[in-house]
């Protein structure tokens, strides 16, 4: 998830043992690509997008949401 994002995130992952990565901010807005590189080294099983976000209030358009899940492996569920 991206570094700013809600902090309960964090407690989901804590819960079953895993590890949360985080991903600063670019131009006071998530990155989607810093997200989908994230998760590309980590092989992450899951990412946790915010749209809109908080605490910044931005938010992607559907057709930049679309590209990410695209880009996502099959392996990474995206919540």
């Amino acid at each position: 998830t991206s570094l700013g994002a809600y902090p309960t995130f964090n407690f989901h992952i804590a819960g079953v043992g895993g590890r949360l990565v985080t991903v600063a901010y670019e131009n006071d807005q998530e990155s989607l690509d810093g997200l989908l590189g994230a998760v590309r080294k980590d092989k992450a099983p899951l990412v946790y997008l915010s749209n809109p976000d908080n605490p910044m209030g931005s938010w992607w358009e559907a057709s930049e949401i679309i590209r990410f899940i695209e880009a996502l492996p099959r392996t990474t569920m995206l919540v």
